[in-house]
């Protein structure tokens, strides 16, 4: 019998949902679905079994992408002091370069496609008629 000493891909669960224009950075599920965190050591890590058990909960593209724990690290930044209740930490800005890398390496295709919000997006015609 074969051991494998490679550790399973884990995710990090992308919020598509509370991605706006105000919001500087991504947030991301804490462990066991219980919230949100926008630094990477406070987010939940999930492994593949657990994100395509719930593919419609955890990469339905409209509420949530769900992503390589590394991509998304390699997107990272340091956290801004100040910011947070104490320092330290990386964070992930909210913008379009992220989001299309994060798009692009999402477990699976998401059943819908992801229209994350981030600072800096036109609005469309609609909606500047509000």
């Amino acid at each position: 019998m074969m051991h494998s000493n490679s550790k399973e891909r884990e995710y990090f669960i992308l919020s598509v949902h509370h991605c706006s224009r105000e919001k500087n950075f991504i947030e991301f599920f804490r462990s066991n679905n219980s919230g949100y965190a926008l630094r990477l050591h406070a987010a939940g890590r999930y492994t593949a079994q657990q994100v395509m058990e719930r593919p419609n909960y955890y990469n339905d593209g409209n509420c949530n992408i769900a992503v390589p724990c590394d991509v998304i690290e390699s997107l990272s930044s340091p956290a801004p002091d100040g910011y947070f209740d104490d320092n330290g930490g990386v964070v992930v800005l909210n913008n379009s370069k992220n989001w299309r890398k994060a798009i692009k390496n999402a477990v699976a295709k998401p059943k819908y496609e992801p229209k994350p919000e981030y600072p800096r997006v036109r609005r469309s015609k609609e909606q500047s008629n509000d």
